[in-house]
């Protein structure tokens, strides 16, 4: 355990107390820069040391990798060492203190090998402390359900941006839809008064060439109206017109009915046409 072991990441931890919490990079930071081994010097133990139990090694010094923090050991037993390596303590626990200094690193496994020489370890019976089990398999299968929970969040949020930006573009085209039919409704509106207009011309050209008299104006105008929307007619074969076209047609082929003439004024040279009465004779 010379090199660097990991020991404690972020993520949501629950202590000995029941109590979750959930620790950042700047939590970690806080761990490593707190630790001061000349004024206390975090032992490794193992299990949960109550006051007096034996040091299997000391926390030399700390640091963070990432999302996971990491502890450097000194003076760590031959039998210890083994027994990590042999995996007999898989699991760690560290203890901090409530201003969030280490206080200790447990080991949790199998029961404490038997080894001489080390010092005791003496903690005060009645200081407070919590203590946060972390295991690398554990801690992995906990980061991976921490990932897929935060990757389902993301989902949810993009579905519902999703969702946002249909209903935006749903509403857009709702107003363009009705921007549309207005105009459609505007155009037609303003075919509809030019087309009248030009029935009004072309019937007033009839009436001056004597072929329509003011009476027809309106039936003619209506009929016309009418046929404007009938389609084509055929005539002959492969002569086809459109309805209103020889509606128009048939009164433009008319003869004049002589109506606006009957009363105009004769010309000079004609105007006695024989018949004319001298004002010299008298009846």
């Amino acid at each position: 355990m010379n090199n660097w072991t990991a020991i404690f990441e972020t993520g949501k931890h629950t202590d000995s107390a029941g109590v979750e919490r959930e620790f950042d990079q700047s939590d970690l930071d806080k761990i490593i820069a707190s630790y001061e081994p000349k004024k206390h010097e975090a032992p490794l133990v193992i299990g949960h040391p109550k006051t007096n139990s034996p040091a299997f090694g000391w926390v030399e010094s700390l640091r963070r990798n990432g999302n996971k923090l990491y502890a450097k050991f000194k003076q760590v037993g031959d039998e210890i060492k083994d027994a990590v390596a042999a995996g007999h303590y898989k699991k760690k626990s560290i203890s901090l203190y409530p201003d969030g200094s280490l206080r200790h690193v447990g080991l949790l496994g199998a029961a404490p090998p038997a080894v001489k020489g080390l010092g005791d370890v003496q903690f005060k019976a009645d200081e407070e402390y919590t203590e946060y089990k972390f295991a690398e398999a554990e801690a992995a299968k906990a980061n991976e359900r921490n990932q897929q929970m935060d990757e389902l969040e993301k989902l949810k949020q993009d579905v519902a941006a999703l969702k946002n930006q249909v209903s935006e573009v749903e509403a857009a085209k709702a107003k363009a839809e009705q921007r549309a039919k207005a105009a459609e409704q505007a155009y037609a509106e303003r075919e509809k008064a030019d087309q009248a207009k030009a029935r009004e011309a072309r019937f007033s050209e009839l009436l001056k060439a004597g072929k329509a008299l003011p009476g027809e104006k309106e039936a003619m105008l209506n009929l016309a109206e009418a046929l404007g929307s009938a389609g084509e007619i055929e005539f002959a074969e492969g002569e086809k017109k459109a309805a209103e076209s020889a509606f128009w047609g048939l009164f433009e082929a008319r003869k004049e009915n002589g109506l606006l003439t009957e009363f105009a004024e004769p010309d000079a040279e004609n105007s006695d046409n024989g018949s004319r009465i001298d004002p010299a004779k008298t009846f």
